[in-house]
């Protein structure tokens, strides 16, 4: 072969490998071997074809054609023999329906295919729920704990307030942030369609008062006097913006008394550190202290 050919990318190459496939499948079919024999030849002949269809190296290919072109010269030498029934035929016919035997029986066999294994059914994702027998977080700060007290931390989690008493953070506390601020973004993008549907329907009452004016009254039972088209959403807009209001005066309002929170839990906790160093200091000066004082 010529120093930098492709053989995969020659169309000169591609014709002359077809040109054989075809002329193989054709003189194997003009031999008229047995019905067994025949299907066998025919399936090698396919998978060698489609197994060598990529091959690169010089060697390879000149090997793999040499093997097809001495194939299609046995056929044709069988082909042509004027004694149809010569022992010479009869044999070479013999040779081949037994090296198409020895084929077969290399061939590996086709494992049975695998029953399909039970999948388990996907349970439905179940939102995590609190602790149970857990107390809410805003009846805090406790008077009496059977530890030492830690104070929480007061932080905004994307505009949510969030006392945070340890990491790493629980999954009720983080479907909570999630479920919030989806509601929020849901409620935004209602706002913004109100806001779109109503510059729609003022559009829609100026048409209608440019027909009023031109053609006459238009179908009032339709409208209802004294209604337009933005009655009906300016109405649902300003529920919407009434629902957004409560929602903020509720976040400000949870967001101080988690502040107030905060400030008792340390006014307590330094309260209590005061009182375990004074009972440190007694301890070192009256060893026999009675426990409790």
């Amino acid at each position: 072969m010529p120093p930098g050919f492709v053989p995969i990318r020659s169309g000169v190459h591609r014709a002359s490998c077809i040109a054989l496939y075809r002329a193989l499948l054709r003189q194997g079919a003009e031999i008229q071997l047995p019905l067994e024999k025949s299907q066998l030849y025919y399936s090698l002949l396919r998978k060698t074809f489609r197994k060598n269809a990529k091959l690169q190296r010089p060697a390879e290919i000149i090997g793999a054609m040499e093997l097809g072109y001495k194939t299609l010269h046995v056929f044709n030498g069988l082909l042509h023999n004027e004694q149809l029934e010569s022992p010479h035929r009869r044999g070479a016919i013999q040779k081949l329906e037994i090296f198409l035997d020895q084929a077969r029986a290399l061939r590996s066999p086709t494992p049975n295919p695998t029953p399909p294994t039970e999948q388990p059914m996907k349970t439905r994702h179940r939102a995590p729920k609190p602790w149970p027998g857990a107390t809410p977080v805003l009846e805090r700060p406790y008077p009496n704990l059977s530890g030492r007290r830690h104070v929480p931390k007061f932080i905004w989690a994307n505009g949510i307030p969030v006392l945070r008493f340890k990491k790493p953070q629980s999954s009720f506390l983080s479907h909570i942030i999630t479920s919030k601020i989806m509601n929020r973004e849901r409620s935004l993008m209602r706002s913004q369609k109100l806001h779109d549907l109503i510059y729609l329907a003022l559009q829609e009452d100026k048409w209608d008062a440019i027909l009023d004016r031109s053609v006459g009254s238009i179908d009032n039972e339709r409208i209802g006097e004294g209604d337009s088209w933005a009655t009906e959403l300016e109405v649902a807009q300003k529920e919407q913006e009434e629902a957004v209001h409560a929602s903020t005066a509720r976040t400000l309002e949870i967001a101080n008394k988690m502040h107030k929170i905060v400030l008792a839990e340390k006014r307590l906790a330094a309260k209590e550190a005061a009182g375990r160093k004074w009972r440190r200091r007694l301890s070192k000066k009256m060893p026999n202290m009675p426990e409790g004082l």
